[in-house]
């Protein structure tokens, strides 16, 4: 982070200087909070008012207070009497009531979304007085999210590139922050919360592993930020499972690791630092042990509900499709998965569709076609002087890449449609390689190539930010532009003034 020039004569110019910086990140944080969340209250539609389902997060938060993990609604004797409950033509047909979106097993009702948010956010609080609705517990996750995205930046430069200006900084956090956020932003409530507790959970796991594997020096703290590390890890499964591959950015940090501490694996001294078994050993258990920990509670909780520890509930589900058949007849590279495969690939990177003459003129479209910006990830594979940061940099890269292209796989087979609202589960990774990738362009760049280069990336960044905030105005799934079809209009006026 660029300091600024002051004169004093006082011994505390250093710290005067990093203040300043530190209460510009501030300012600039807070905003961006409030950028993503406040336009999260604005659309009554995903509010909960008048979309009933959109409300099952409150409605597990009464069951779990009321002693039971079902939901309380009343269940239509016909959908007891249904041979295949979970397909909606025999529902139609037979003119049953249910609740959509919901998953049905053995007489009751029970919510398929992550169930973390839940304990983190909405019983707390309500044990507190304050009722929590969905979308204000998707506001307090992507709040996190971005104090996440700001620490994590700020630990990653510190590390490899310490020169790195302010403003460069500030631009990429806010950057990755709303590419990672935009979709939660237009459509916040159930299905954001749990994709982005997820996403939260996910960016302080890795903020908290990269300090424990990259960066301390200290046993103690070590044990410490690898426990954080692997606690906001493993909590990530409780929220969006397909996220949970965020956990393979770890074996490039633990590998880094092991090479600069543990000479006896290596046979030779390079290592600083060489612990005994024991002190492996407890580092092992600490990064380990919230794993085990989440996965017996996970599996204790999908059994008391489906009698089954690895049914999170999607083969039960009341939607559109039927599932209850996917992941028998669906096998991941059964008949057909690779043209399936390629075609979700497309849509969910390079699908194009022509720019309009009106306001907002984008559209939801592929990543690398609405944030071309992610592409600087790439330049996390360049070879730098600072020879131990190669391996480990182009390791977690390909980590981030391999996390990414297994999340896609996932939901080409086994999602019953593309949707945009999937690119969420993996837009954030794209974004901490792109952080990355920012600061190896730095490592080697000479005095004269840094202003130039503060100044384009930062403002390929601001770009970055405006198309986030264009998205907003564009129609979709009950978007503020489809409940109120004169806003973009109104915002145009406002912003060209000088055509009125």
């Amino acid at each position: 982070m660029k300091k600024t020039k002051a004169i004093t004569k006082k011994r505390g110019l250093k710290d005067l200087k990093l203040n300043k910086a530190q209460i510009i990140t501030l300012v600039v944080m807070v905003l961006a909070c409030i950028a993503v969340t406040k336009p999260m209250s604005l659309n009554w539609v995903w509010n909960e008012a008048s979309w009933g389902h959109h409300g099952q997060y409150e409605k597990m938060t009464d069951a779990i207070l009321s002693g039971h993990l079902y939901m309380d609604y009343e269940v239509d004797p016909k959908l007891l009497e249904l041979e295949n409950p979970y397909d909606r033509g025999q529902r139609e047909a037979n003119g049953v009531a249910y609740e959509f979106d919901h998953a049905y097993y053995d007489g009751h009702y029970y919510m398929y979304f992550g169930i973390v948010p839940v304990f983190l956010v909405c019983i707390p609080l309500r044990l507190l007085g304050i009722y929590v609705t969905s979308t204000d517990c998707t506001q307090i996750m992507a709040v996190g999210a971005v104090v996440g995205l700001f620490a994590l930046f700020y630990a990653i430069y510190k590390k490899y590139a310490p020169k790195l200006p302010l403003a460069t900084y500030l631009c990429t956090s806010c950057a990755v922050s709303f590419i990672s956020l935009w979709y939660a932003v237009k459509y916040p409530s159930l299905y954001c919360t749990a994709i982005t507790s997820g996403v939260c959970m996910a960016v302080w796991g890795v903020y908290f592993c990269f300090k424990a594997f990259v960066v301390d020096t200290e046993f103690k703290k070590t044990i410490l930020h690898a426990a954080l590390g692997a606690s906001f890890s493993a909590l990530v499964f409780g929220c969006r499972p397909t996220i949970g591959f965020i956990s393979l950015l770890y074996i490039p940090m633990i590998v880094h690791y092991v090479k600069e501490n543990y000479a006896m694996f290596f046979g030779k001294e390079k290592g600083k630092i060489i612990y005994s078994w024991k002190e492996i050993g407890k580092i092992v258990t600490a990064f380990a042990l919230p794993y085990v920990i989440t996965a017996i509670l996970l599996m204790i909780y999908n059994y008391v509900r489906f009698d089954n520890p690895f049914e999170f509930g999607q083969t039960y589900q009341l939607t559109l499709v039927d599932q209850s058949f996917y992941m028998d007849d669906k096998p991941m590279f059964g008949p057909g998965w690779l043209a399936g495969y390629l075609n979700d690939f497309l849509f969910y990177f390079v699908k194009y569709t022509e720019v309009s003459d009106v306001f907002p003129y984008i559209h939801e479209d592929g990543m690398l076609v609405l944030f071309p910006i992610l592409l600087l990830g790439g330049a996390a594979f360049r070879s730098v002087k600072q020879k131990d940061a190669n391996g480990f940099v182009k390791g977690l890269g390909g980590s981030v890449i391999v996390a990414v292209l297994i999340i896609i796989l996932m939901q080409s087979r086994w999602a019953p449609f593309e949707h945009r609202r999937y690119t969420t589960d993996f837009a954030f990774m794209l974004g901490i390689l792109m952080m990355f990738g920012i600061c190896r362009i730095f490592m080697d760049a000479d005095e004269k190539k840094y202003k130039i280069l503060n100044w384009v990336i930062s403002l390929a960044c601001v770009g970055a930010c405006i198309v986030a905030a264009l998205l907003f105005f564009t129609t979709g799934e009950s978007a503020m532009a489809d409940m109120d079809p004169g806003l973009p209009q109104r915002v145009a006026d406002w912003l060209f003034f000088w055509k009125k």
